[in-house]
């Protein structure tokens, strides 16, 4: 549904709070700060510096500069919500003030409130009351003491903000030259002379490098002309011309605030190109980076501020400490374009960036910044002042065993992954921690409250990527992915299915577990996985017993710790063979961890804790030195980084047990057999696409296999070797996709 459509003027929004907001870019409760800032820019531009104080509700903003010229209907007229956007801003110089647009924010804020205005200039002063038509009423005139000029604001229901981040730094201007032509492109440099009342010689003559004779040569061509009389190509041929006059304004001359008190200073320069929308011409506009770092009064809420030219953005922002992917603390920055995160530990800080430029890209009319493409830059800078900081800040980092532990978790998680390649467990990556405490002084690390630690980690963070987690005891079988608990009731349910794998693996620790599915080892092995808790229970040995019940005979292996307690585990694994007769089937090989080979290996032993004198059992089968080293000595299988693990692991199997590690290949009759209902399932299947609704088809795919009898007497003794070599070349795969794929074959050759 159309209706009319609407006007007005611009300024009609500084009648209300929302509008004045809108305008200013800021909020409600930031409007007094906005105020204050916008007076106090204005005089440090215009002076060289300004004072602030608050008094009895009104705020007062003064300089010692020659004051504001004009009578007092002038004057009045300036202070006008309603006045035309006048000011000299549009000549891009490094200075507070960017828009010209400050004073008609805090005449509207005046305005919306009802407050009213005090101007002190010339030996005079003026109470000023901004109207809602537009214009500013002279309430009360008369004489001034004052030197300079000041402004003061009554905000009636506001309450008038701290000052220190607005005179933190110096605030005398440091730039003392004029205006650019480098500083550019075609469309600003237009938008420059479409609002200049003046000759283009004349506007020539106020740019940096073209005074005098300069700037009638530049203007040579454009005798007389307005400056308002420019088509955009001789704009952007005035502009070339300026330039090949006037040499680039370098980056040092803009100045710089210099280090703060209880601050780490760093600095970046440089030049960016701004490329125009239309016209030829970019800008060449130099910057000054500047960023201060301290360590944050709260690692939780650190501040983050951002200043253009020494005076502070009102655009939101926000930095945090969060986790990264490939570091575990981080420092994030967010605001007016930027979106970065700097590795930083432990340590969080306070920072406040100044950019100090001549343009700067605005995404409002509260000045906000566009800070993308200095994104680098100032990136570099807040590494470095943060990086200072931090070594300046050592009470912060590794205070105690709990900030030790996580500043060392990056390095311990990319050793037990391979560099975030490779999954690991806790437990790895207890091992990749302990030898960094040990040598910052600390004591043998519990791993108990190491994982408690890593825990409330995890809740402030996030989860550690790459870290792996299993349930205790399980069951796991290769091709069909199944998890069986293992337990009593779940035991006594179990079937072992046929021809899926010819070994087990039995693991003491059952993190691993996880590490080997999530690398496809179980599936390219034919190897099931198993693990309890510690030493194997009861319901594992009756496990393994329904296992060695199966079709075929099954290895099992058995991996445990370098400790007196794993080599327990083996034993009892091996009496429970000699004294359970259904484990026909079964052989038990010992892996390992054994301490000899992991002390070759380049793993660190550690201390084990024993009550008294009393000694720590250890198998039979342990020869008398290594008794005695693991009563006082142990080496976990989590020491080694999982790569480490499954290149140990491959090794150990082809030597203990070569003939395993041929994939899981049925004799012949069932293979024949398996061979035989997979081309009659195939048969069928062809048979129904091609007519789904015909009768018969169960018995025409029986005659199709009988007529294959010939070919099924001449494939069968070589099945074995044919199914072989094509697993060779997939060995995640089992046997029986070869048999399929072959079945398919044949029953096109039977359904054609």
């Amino acid at each position: 549904m159309s209706g009319p459509l609407f006007e007005r003027e611009d300024w009609h929004l500084l009648r209300t709070l929302d509008g004045v907001c809108q305008m200013a870019g800021c909020s409600k409760a930031q409007l007094p700060f906005m105020v204050m800032k916008e007076l106090f820019d204005n005089a440090c531009d215009a002076a060289g510096a300004g004072e602030i104080r608050v008094s009895g509700g009104w705020l007062t903003v003064s300089d010692d500069g020659p004051g504001i010229p004009g009578t007092d209907d002038e004057i009045a007229a300036l202070f006008s919500p309603g006045r035309p956007l006048r000011s000299s801003k549009l000549l891009r110089r490094p200075t507070r003030g960017a828009m010209g647009n400050g004073l008609r924010v805090v005449v509207g804020a005046a305005l919306a409130t009802g407050g009213m205005l005090l101007v002190d200039t010339c030996g005079r002063r003026l109470r000023l009351k901004p109207r809602d038509d537009g214009g500013t009423a002279i309430v009360e005139s008369g004489p001034s003491d004052r030197a300079g000029a000041a402004v003061s604001v009554y905000l009636p229901g506001f309450t008038w903000p701290d000052h220190d981040l607005l005179t933190m730094f110096p605030t005398d201007n440091p730039y003392q030259g004029k205006s650019s032509p480098w500083w550019y492109t075609t469309d600003a440099f237009r938008e420059l002379l479409q609002a200049s009342p003046v000759t283009v010689r004349e506007l020539m003559a106020s740019m940096e490098g073209l005074s005098g004779a300069n700037a009638g040569k530049v203007a040579e061509d454009f005798k007389g002309r307005d400056a308002r009389s420019l088509t955009i190509d001789e704009i952007d041929a005035l502009l070339r011309a300026a330039r090949a006059v006037a040499r680039e304004v370098k980056p040092e001359r803009l100045g710089a605030a210099g280090p703060l008190d209880g601050f780490q200073y760093a600095k970046m320069t440089g030049v960016h190109d701004h490329r125009p929308a239309r016209g030829t011409t970019s800008a060449r506009v130099p910057f000054v980076i500047e960023a201060w770092g301290r360590a944050a009064k709260s690692r939780t809420q650190p501040q983050f501020t951002i200043m253009v030219n020494r005076s502070p953005v009102m655009a939101p922002r926000r930095t945090l400490v969060h986790k990264l992917a490939d570091k575990w603390d981080a420092q994030y920055f967010e605001g007016c374009g930027l979106r970065m995160s700097i590795p930083c530990g432990r340590f969080a800080g306070d920072v406040v960036v100044n950019i100090t430029a001549p343009y700067l890209p605005r995404t409002d009319n509260g000045k906000a910044p566009d800070l993308s493409g200095l994104a680098e830059p100032i990136r570099k800078a807040l590494e470095q002042a943060l990086s200072r900081a931090k070594r300046a800040s050592p009470s912060q980092v590794q205070t105690s065993q709990r900030d030790a532990i996580i500043e060392a978790l990056p390095a311990a998680a990319a050793h037990a992954s391979d560099d975030g390649k490779l999954p690991f467990n806790l437990r790895q990556l207890f091992y990749g921690v302990r030898p960094v405490l040990l040598a910052a002084g600390f004591k043998e690390p519990d791993y108990g409250y190491f994982s408690r630690v890593v825990a409330d980690f995890e809740n402030e963070h996030g989860r550690i990527e790459k870290m792996t987690r299993d349930p205790r005891g399980i069951l796991y079988h290769p091709h069909t992915r199944e998890e069986i608990p293992i337990g009593t009731d779940a035991v006594s349910r179990y079937k072992r299915p046929e021809w899926t794998f010819n070994s087990v693996l039995y693991i003491e620790k059952e993190g691993l577990i996880a590490n080997l599915r999530a690398l496809g080892w179980p599936e390219a092995n034919d190897c099931a996985l198993m693990t309890g808790k510690g030493q194997a229970s009861g319901a594992v040995k009756d496990l393994i017993d329904l296992l060695g019940d199966g079709d075929g005979d099954l290895l099992f292996f058995c991996l445990h710790d370098a400790d007196g307690p794993g080599t327990q585990i083996y034993e009892s694994l091996q009496e429970g063979t000699r004294a359970r007769p259904n484990r026909r089937n079964v052989q038990i090989i010992n892996l390992g961890l054994d301490p000899e080979e992991a002390l070759a290996m380049g793993l660190d032993p550690e201390p084990v804790e024993r009550k008294g004198d009393k000694r720590i059992p250890v198998a039979s089968y342990v020869p008398h030195r290594w008794d005695e080293w693991l009563q006082s000595n142990r080496i976990e299988l989590n020491a080694m980084s999982t790569r480490q693990f499954v290149v140990w692991l491959d090794r150990k199997i082809a030597t203990l047990a070569p003939a395993k590690c041929r994939k899981v290949v049925p004799p012949v009759a069932h293979l024949e057999e398996s061979l035989k209902s997979a081309v009659r399932g195939s048969v069928l299947t062809n048979l129904q696409r091609r007519a789904i609704l015909e009768a018969g088809c169960a018995e025409r795919a029986e005659k199709a296999v009988e007529s294959l009898a010939p070919t099924f007497a001449t494939l069968a003794p070589t099945l074995p070797a044919r199914i072989a070599a094509d697993l060779e070349g997939d060995p995640s795969r089992l046997w029986t996709e070869p048999v399929k794929t072959l079945a398919a074959d044949l029953a096109r050759t039977v359904t054609r």
